[in-house]
């Protein structure tokens, strides 16, 4: 574990040219991390033979924030009853559709009557959990194909721009389904770290909170 005083691309070089041998950076097989643009820039010039993947947890995110877009745009145009029902959706419309009760199908089923166009963004997010769950690199491929073709025939233009950042990050994205790595055990230590800053009411000190992370981590 390093603990850095920035994430910038510079910053993050010199650390890891300084830090880790030449040798052992070209074995590096395959790279987990989210959408930062330094990480990307950093990992291809540090770690030359190394697949780059963007972590699915992350573009999943983009792709709810897209749908909770549209959730907002149809609540500010509701009379203030529906606007109650979109705004009190937000929770159920994230929540994984095989996970619904069937109670909670029937609150979305009426909160789709209402709104067809969210009825049509909570499809396409489903849908691009969906691809996700391909075991093979050449399935995920066709199903992401077919999905960008349902964002454009929608015309949602929040699922418009999240299909453009997915476009940019495509083969990072498609590389998941080689390697099988994601950042999970990355975010567990930053929900942890999280935490600790908190208890701490924040940590001003790096070197203080660098001795506390290496005791809670021991």
């Amino acid at each position: 574990i390093a603990i850095l005083p920035s994430r910038k691309k510079d910053d993050l070089i010199n650390y890891f040219e300084e830090e880790w041998p030449k040798e052992v950076r070209e074995n590096i097989k395959a790279i987990s991390m989210d959408m930062w643009g330094a990480y990307n820039s950093m990992a291809q010039e540090v770690f030359p033979n190394a697949k780059i993947v963007v972590d699915k947890f992350h573009m999943v995110m983009k792709v709810n924030d897209a749908l909770d877009d549209i959730r907002k745009k149809v609540k500010r145009e509701a009379n203030e009853e529906n606007s109650t029902k979109f705004y009190k959706s937000r929770n159920l419309l994230r929540k994984q559709g095989e996970e619904l009760t069937d109670e909670e199908h029937d609150k979305l089923i009426e909160i789709f009557k209402l709104s067809p166009s969210l009825e049509k963004a909570w499809e396409l997010k489903e849908e691009f959990r969906d691809v996700l769950q391909m075991n093979k690199l050449s399935e995920a491929e066709n199903a992401l194909n077919d999905w960008y073709d349902r964002v454009v025939d929608s015309s949602l233009k929040a699922f418009l721009k999240a299909k453009e950042t997915v476009e940019n990050w495509e083969d990072k994205l498609l590389n998941f389904f080689e390697t099988k790595i994601s950042n999970g055990f990355a975010e567990g230590i930053n929900n942890k770290i999280k935490l600790i800053k908190r208890i701490g009411y924040g940590v001003t000190n790096l070197e203080s909170l660098r001795h506390r992370l290496f005791i809670a981590f021991m």
